[in-house]
């Protein structure tokens, strides 16, 4: 009943006739503006009015859930991001209320201005929550297991599908040169049987992968229909991994390069201590405007940005710890590892949400496993391993007959190792050097 009387105040409000807008328009130029300002004043008059009648609504019913917010039970219920909606929950506390106290920071950071549009996903996770009931625990746990056990059984059928390709792979190659070096018949024919049933053991379990992989995406499916849009939870997973794209801020960088030039208009966009990601690169840097010490510690093992102040104004020469003002390097910002990829001169910029302390500490600890002196010098020897044993087998097959079944065995085995040593280029801080006393040539590029 009080709802009906309150719908029906608001509609009365709402068609409240208009003053009496006659106008002696004789001798009066000005009695068009007169209506205009008269028409303006009225429709004013109306909006606040309705404004305000919803707004004592609000406050109403904002005192009424005001005794359910002070219950001990529903604020630990809050904290733990299992709080109830309200009525009058403002955009803020409808999104905090489903996110536990220890991950709000990384949320605020991610939401920043944009509560109403995450209430939206929130109300609509909650509509289909109570439209279609909750999941039980019981019933998550086992589609969790199911989709864990799809999970392993996938590795370990691509574990055996690598081998099963390698043992093709091998048998095809011996069948090669028992063909190029006319032997037996008989081995020949018994290498032939062992190739085909390589051939075969590999068809089965690459046909075993894909039945696995439909598998997973029918859980998948289920699991979504059971659980509902989450769309919030999805953009909340994508930032803390992808990060957030900053809309005026791009880089430019060359390939090994420590150096990446950027815009100057929106250089508040990145803040000291926030890690960003560039491009399409999966590492994560670290801008810092000080050269600290735990800077100087870290400074070949971090890969972290370390500009001047402001990100856009020059760049910190760690060797001497001084700022340095060159012409070329006005608008530069120095990395604390190489670019590894290939020239871009538009790199989208993405910026990591804040995390929690722990976090950080072990993200910082896996950049130092991975960045240490002596990790990047087993890396490099590795490197140039791997490059001359490439170079060998090129100049070896450059030797050999080009119809030859050998020559194109090692070609395609020079490919893979090239591979390789692009894969491992990825990870390294620093530029590698050439050792001609070690090698005879240069690495290709």
């Amino acid at each position: 009943m009080t709802t009906e009387h309150q719908q029906h105040r608001k509609r009365k409000i709402t068609e409240q006739p208009l003053r009496d807008l006659r106008v002696n328009m004789k001798g009066n130029p000005l009695g068009i503006v007169q209506i205009q300002r008269i028409w303006r004043g009225s429709r004013g008059r109306r909006s606040s009015a309705v404004h305000a009648f919803e707004r004592k609504l609000w406050l109403t019913q904002r005192a009424a859930d005001n005794h359910r917010r002070r219950k001990r039970r529903y604020q630990i219920a809050c904290f733990f991001g299992r709080g109830n909606l309200l009525e009058s929950d403002t955009p803020r506390e409808t999104v905090i209320k489903k996110v536990p106290y220890w991950s709000r920071v990384t949320v605020e950071d991610i939401v920043h201005d944009r509560w109403t549009e995450f209430a939206g996903y929130v109300k609509e996770q909650d509509s289909f929550v109570k439209k279609h009931g909750s999941l039980g625990a019981r019933s998550y746990i086992d589609l969790k297991l199911t989709w864990l056990h799809l999970k392993v059984k996938s590795w370990v059928a691509k574990i055996k599908a690598a081998r099963a390709k390698r043992g093709f792979y091998t048998t095809q190659v011996a069948f090669r040169r028992s063909r190029s070096a006319d032997t037996d018949r008989k081995l020949q024919e018994k290498l032939r049987l062992r190739m085909r049933a390589s051939r075969q053991d590999l068809q089965q379990r690459l046909r075993l992968i894909e039945i696995i992989d439909r598998e997973l995406k029918v859980v998948l499916s289920r699991n979504a229909q059971l659980l509902g849009p989450r769309r919030m939870e999805v953009r909340v997973r994508e930032a803390v991994v992808w990060g957030m794209e900053l809309e005026h801020f791009a880089l430019s960088a060359q390939k090994n390069s420590q150096y990446v030039e950027h815009a100057r208009f929106d250089a508040l966009a990145v803040s000291a201590s926030d890690r960003i990601r560039i491009g399409s690169s999966p590492i994560k840097y670290c801008s810092s405007r000080e050269l600290g010490l735990l800077n100087k510690l870290m400074l070949k093992v971090s890969p972290s940005v370390a500009p001047a102040p402001n990100f856009c104004l020059g760049s910190v020469d760690p060797a001497r710890n001084s700022y340095n003002s060159h012409p070329s390097n006005l608008t530069k910002a120095r990395l604390h590892r190489i670019w590894t990829h290939e020239d871009n001169e538009y790199l989208k910029v993405y910026k990591l949400p804040r995390g929690l302390f722990l976090n950080s500490f072990f993200s910082r600890l896996c950049e130092f496993a991975s960045g240490n002196f002596l990790t990047q010098l087993v890396l490099k020897w590795n490197i140039r391993m791997l490059a001359f044993y490439r170079d060998q087998i090129t100049h070896i097959s450059t030797r050999m007959d080009s119809e030859s079944a050998s020559k194109a065995t090692l070609e395609t085995h020079a490919a893979k190792l090239q591979k390789k040593v692009i894969k491992q280029e990825h990870d390294l801080y620093q530029p590698l050097k050439n050792q001609k006393a070690f090698w005879h040539g240069q690495a290709r590029q």
